[in-house]
């Protein structure tokens, strides 16, 4: 069996940072251009861009712009764009049987095949299969993994498929003989038989690390920790341990009953009455949570209760992609979210902040000052997004019945609508602004290329200098900067927009009728 989700089944963990989840997309060829957008997981970082080559129909393909026809695919399918954009992938029904195409190549057919995961560079492909699901079905061995086409032993189960984040390693839980064996290339991670209940497995960067759930507590690095049993009510509660980018540190949340702790690095927090699950930032160098005691809403920075003034709104902490600061919206402690007395207006009920808090001031990084006070509700609020260098912080919120955007704290004009927004190096806010019929790009206040009819995605490059955007013009999808517009496609793939080192030239995939075509642009001059 491949996981437990009904209809076309799929190894669990979607959303793990280690499987790099791509677009989808499902293109029908009578109208290639409606394409549905789908991630799977928590959002994708888009990949950095500079100003394209202008098209030039009439003279074909301008010097610097190549196009390499990946793969055809006349059929409806749903494809999938991993990481470095030179490969397309879909899962293709013969009859009664699956196979997996890989730029047009198909592979061995088996009875159903999961979702793919693949490597952060998308250079390595896995999959659980089923070589025979009446087997399966019948609690015996019929569920194969396969890696790059080659298959591992089969088992009962496969679930927690997942690739190690340097791309080197696949780890699985097994299950064999009535038990759960956790697995990395094949090969059991722990002596001895399989085990019961285990769930949850994740493993650390390299692969030198593992730890999941039991009946008895959590196992790690194959020592069982009892004491770290979780449950309420009496069942078991298996939050997903968290290992650090660097894969050194690991944190995960413990309930018992009516309290909650925290463990990070095998040091105990004290006891909550809740707590959220622990979350790294990006330099592995610091933690966070939020956590109640005493009914009192407050966040735990590295160890450290901050004071508790404020409660948390929305799904958690938004570190900087430095590590250099950290943010959320929150509210004092004495004004209800979650419900409002009968006859109140949301819209007058004031007193929401976003916090944040630079690490190297210490101490006081968690004193709370509010960055900025609103007047609106959370489901309303967009962000906060942070530039690449970790100086600079945007979010949008509603202005009466327009949308104002927040660049370090500094409100810009009002809209009737903004939408992909991101910020640059030097603080300028990056975001697409509704007009009356289309919408324009924006940055600093300032409109960029021309008016389109949608905008699926902004992009800016790692130094946060440089900015491009995916745009829709009638049928036809194309990238733009600044200086100018690529080539119409009936579909573009945000996910794979990418550059090369040198900054010198701009690839990603295109969709044209039932071709895959990967597009190099060479870049014109900067922005």
């Amino acid at each position: 069996m491949i996981g437990a989700t009904p209809g076309l089944r799929h190894p669990p963990g979607c959303g793990d940072p280690a499987a790099n989840f791509p677009m989808e997309f499902t293109l029908p060829l009578s109208s290639a251009s409606s394409a549905l957008i789908r991630r799977c997981g928590a959002a994708l970082l888009l990949a950095a861009a500079f100003p394209l080559a202008t098209w030039a129909s009439a003279a074909g393909l301008p010097a610097g712009y190549t196009e390499e026809v990946l793969a055809s695919d006349e059929g409806n399918n749903r494809v999938l764009t991993p990481p470095g954009g030179r490969r397309v992938v879909w899962r293709e029904q013969r009859r009664q049987s699956w196979r997996m195409v890989v730029n047009g190549s198909a592979g061995k057919t088996y009875d159903t095949i999961g979702t793919p995961i693949f490597s952060p560079d998308g250079t390595r492909i896995a999959y659980a299969a089923e070589k025979d699901s009446d087997a399966s079905a019948r609690g015996r061995a019929g569920t194969v993994v396969v890696v790059d086409d080659r298959e591992s032993a089969a088992f009962e189960q496969v679930t927690s498929l997942q690739f190690t984040g340097d791309g080197r390693h696949v780890a699985y839980l097994a299950g064999t003989n009535g038990g759960w064996q956790p697995m990395l290339d094949g090969r059991p991670l722990e002596p001895g038989p399989a085990g019961p209940g285990r769930a949850e497995l994740r493993v650390n960067h390299d692969g030198t690390r593992w730890a999941y759930w039991t009946e008895d507590g959590i196992v790690v690095d194959g020592k069982l920790r009892p004491q770290h049993a979780s449950r309420t009510g009496g069942e078991r509660v298996d939050p997903v341990p968290q290992f650090s980018p660097d894969g050194r540190r690991l944190a995960y949340r413990v309930t018992q009953g009516v309290k909650t702790i925290v463990v990070v690095d095998d040091k105990e927090s004290p006891a909550y009455e809740s707590a959220t699950e622990p979350t790294f930032s990006a330099d592995s160098k610091h933690v966070a949570f939020f956590a109640i005691r005493e009914g009192r809403y407050f966040v735990n920075v590295d160890g450290v209760d901050g004071p508790a003034l404020y409660k948390l709104l929305g799904l958690g902490i938004s570190f900087s992609p430095d590590g250099s600061r950290f943010g959320y919206f929150a509210l004092p402690q004495d004004i209800p979210h979650y419900w409002l007395p009968p006859g109140t207006d949301p819209a007058r009920v004031s007193g929401m902040f976003l916090i944040g808090g630079k690490f190297a001031d210490g101490p006081d990084a968690l004193k709370g000052a509010p960055l900025d006070r609103l007047s609106v509700w959370i489901e309303r609020v967009t962000g906060p997004v942070w530039s690449a260098n970790g100086e600079h912080w945007a979010y949008a919120r509603p202005d009466g019945a327009r949308t104002v955007v927040i660049a370090d704290g500094k409100p810009g004009n009002s809209h009737p609508a903004i939408s992909r927004l991101a910020i640059d190096a030097e603080g300028r806010a990056i975001y697409a602004i509704r007009q009356t019929r289309s919408w324009m790009m924006t940055r600093g206040g300032q409109p960029m290329g021309k008016p389109v009819d949608e905008v699926l995605a902004t992009i800016v490059s790692p130094d946060g200098k440089h900015v491009a955007w995916v745009a829709r013009r009638g049928d036809k999808q194309f990238v733009a900067t600044p200086s100018g517009e690529g080539k119409p496609y009936d579909a573009i793939f945000p996910a794979v927009v990418s550059f090369n080192a040198a900054g010198t030239q701009l690839t990603y995939i295109a969709r044209e009728a039932d071709q895959f075509i990967r597009v190099t642009a060479g870049v014109a001059g900067g922005i």
